[in-house]
């Protein structure tokens, strides 16, 4: 036997109306209301996600074993916790102290589909170094995550963050800090390493195309080939570039090798692996793939 309007034993009704009921539409449109009202709350809870995992070095990519412990535990946490995986972002070989997220290929996907398409609304990812070794790059992306009221989940961390609460973001930005500190401390050692091996004439440095060792007390930088040190770095690091590609484009706004001669693929080669040496005397510096040189002074000498 179904309820009357005026039922006291209508739960629903004492809910919305207490016994005052009116009509049977009121009763009617009432439950419609709430029955709206509690899809709408069940779409908000649904949390659609990404997992982001990232290697720093090719030779961490090609073992894989790096990425595949982290794709496993972030997939087991999503399982657990009753997330719906859209898709897999495996970045390899890119740093995240000299990329920020948006300049590296998946984190780029990754900005687009929470910030723009807007497909999903949550990130996975097995802790924070993962996914920031920069600190602006942390509190800038934290800021938006914030704003548009999305979700990210540490595995290895505290789980869900909540950075609308307070303790929570300061905890949360000082793991980044802490990675962004690590990373700072690793480049440091690597400069100190290779002015040292200058000094003590254990690098080879004789011909080092932009530096002068004639005096290793005293290194001098050649102006215009350190702009095309630059240059060759941010064809390479942002533009990607092949060496023989950026060979040419040197060469055609008037780069000349060491000793005078054409400027080629051997330069370009050279030049990058010399990275170290040639942040220690500051010709770039440790973000030298957000660095766009200009060819003035190159142009000149030709």
């Amino acid at each position: 036997m179904g309820t009357t309007p005026n039922d006291p034993n209508d739960p629903l009704a004492r809910q919305l109306y207490g016994h005052n009921w009116k009509s049977k539409q009121i009763a009617a449109d009432a439950r419609e209301r709430l029955d709206r009202e509690s899809d709408k709350s069940n779409d908000m809870l649904e949390q659609k996600a990404v997992i982001y995992a990232r290697v720093s070095t090719k030779k961490q990519e090609e073992d894989g074993e790096s990425l595949e412990y982290q794709l496993q535990r972030c997939r087991d946490y999503a399982e657990m916790r009753g997330i719906v995986i859209v898709d897999e972002l495996i970045e390899g070989g890119k740093s995240a102290f000299h990329n920020r997220l948006e300049d590296r290929p998946k984190g780029a996907v990754l900005n687009h589909m929470l910030f723009n398409s807007k497909e999903i609304n949550t990130v996975i990812f097995i802790d924070v170094s993962r996914m920031f070794r920069n600190l602006g790059d942390a509190v800038d992306f934290t800021d938006l995550i914030i704003k548009n009221e999305l979700y990210l989940h540490e595995c290895n961390g505290s789980g869900e963050l909540d950075l609308s609460q307070p303790n929570e973001w300061l905890g949360w930005i000082m793991r980044a800090a802490m990675a962004c500190h690590h990373s700072m401390e690793k480049q440091a050692r690597a400069k100190a390493e290779s002015k040292r091996r200058v000094m003590t004439g254990r690098a080879h440095t004789s011909a080092c195309y932009g530096l002068d060792f004639t005096d290793r007390k005293n290194v001098k930088v050649d102006p215009i080939e350190a702009e095309v040190i630059k240059h060759v770095f941010h064809l390479y690091l942002v533009e990607e570039y092949s060496m023989q590609n950026i060979a040419e484009i040197c060469a055609g706004n008037g780069a000349r090798g060491s000793k005078g001669g054409p400027f080629g693929k051997g330069n370009v080669n050279r030049i990058l692996q010399k990275r170290d040496t040639y942040e220690a005397y500051g010709i770039i510096g440790s973000n030298a793939q957000r660095f766009i040189p200009s060819f003035k002074m190159i142009t000149s000498s030709v």
